[in-house]
């Protein structure tokens, strides 16, 4: 009979859990160069990120972060709230189901200034629209044309802050 003493069960747990975390950081970074690659939709290498986003649209239908996306007071912005490196940021984008940066980040400063969890939101706009998506977390559609008005009208802030030299708040 073996007999594990609770210290090696417990090394034996945290191994696991380190290993876990590093398969998770390692998919998403392999879905982000998938997307960035720019592979066909019927290519194998896409099946990874079709099994973590499972209406996973072509491709050619999701537009590329830019320089210009990178150098916005939005992606600042969202930066600030987020405190992680633009490559995150970048990774955030590829595995959410917005078709641009400007729809990811109205997206993203909506589900902030709602408590609610950005990467859920994000993942969400796979199959819905960032209204549906407000919706079936159960806000009235007033509202949600409010919350949606509001992180507007911060992003375009942010934007035009960052233009005139002047930092995002």
């Amino acid at each position: 009979m073996m007999v594990i003493s609770r210290k090696a069960g417990i090394k034996t747990m945290q191994s696991r859990i380190i290993l876990f975390s590093t398969l998770a950081v390692l998919f998403t970074s392999s879905s982000a160069s998938v997307q960035s690659q720019g592979h066909e939709q019927g290519d194998p290498a896409q099946i990874q990120l079709a099994a973590f986003n499972p209406a996973v649209p072509p491709a050619d239908e999701k537009e590329p972060l830019t320089r210009e996306d990178f150098n916005s007071g939005a992606f600042q912005k969202i930066r600030q709230l987020t405190g992680v490196s633009p490559q995150q940021i970048a990774t955030l984008y590829t595995t959410s189901g917005a078709k641009n940066f400007q729809e990811f980040s109205l997206a993203f400063v909506v589900a902030r200034n709602l408590n609610f969890d950005p990467q859920i939101v994000l993942r969400s706009l796979w199959e819905q629209s960032i209204r549906e998506v407000l919706s079936n977390f159960g806000l009235p559609d007033d509202q949600a044309k409010r919350a949606l008005k509001i992180a507007k009208d911060q992003v375009d802030y942010a934007n035009k802050e960052w233009k005139a030299g002047r930092p995002v708040n």
